[in-house]
C-alpha cells in the first residue's frame, strides 16, 4: 500500500495508489496476505504483527479521510468511510487470490483497483483532525 503513496498528495492519485498497492501486495503474497488478516492464524499478542496491521490500517485510514460519498457525513461517517473501502479493496484481492475472479495469463488481475472504484472526490470541508480509530466492540452472532 505505501510504494508510491508518499509520492503524491492527499486526493484521488494517492487513493488509487493505496488500493492498487493493497491488491499488488495481496497477489504477490497470498500467503503472507492471509497471514496478516486472518486472526486465527496467529498469536493476537504478537507486537509486530500488530504493528505491522496498525501501519497498514493507517494508510488506508489516510486515504479514506475525507472521501466524499453518500455516507461521509452520515453519524460515524469517517469509520463507515474506513470500512467501505477496506471491504472493497480487501474483497478485490480476496476473490482474486481464491480463483473466484480469473487473473489473466501473467498473473495480473483483470482491472486495477482505480478502474473498478467508484469515481470518489474529497470533501473541502473536511477538518485535518480525523477521529480515533473505532474502539468499538465485537458484537458475536446470536
Amino acid at each position: 500500500m505505501q510504494r508510491g503513496v508518499e509520492d503524491h498528495p492527499p486526493g484521488k492519485a494517492r487513493l488509487d495508489a493505496a488500493c492498487n498497492g493493497y491488491v499488488r501486495f495481496a497477489l504477490e503474497n497470498p500467503e503472507l496476505f492471509k497471514l496478516m488478516f486472518t486472526s486465527r492464524f496467529h498469536l493476537s499478542d504478537d507486537d509486530a504483527l500488530k504493528q505491522a496491521g496498525w501501519a497498514s490500517y493507517g494508510v488506508l485510514r489516510d486515504v479514506a479521510h475525507g472521501l466524499d460519498w453518500d455516507k461521509a457525513k452520515a453519524p460515524g461517517g469517517p469509520w463507515r468511510t474506513e470500512w467501505m473501502l477496506w471491504s472493497l479493496v480487501h474483497g478485490y484481492a480476496m476473490l482474486l487470490i481464491d480463483g473466484e475472479i480469473r487473473r489473466e495469463d501473467d498473473g495480473a488481475p483483470p482491472f486495477r483497483m482505480d478502474e473498478i472504484m467508484p469515481g470518489f472526490g474529497y470533501l473541502s470541508d473536511v477538518a485535518e483532525n480525523r477521529p480515533e480509530p473505532f474502539q468499538g466492540q465485537r458484537r458475536d452472532a446470536d
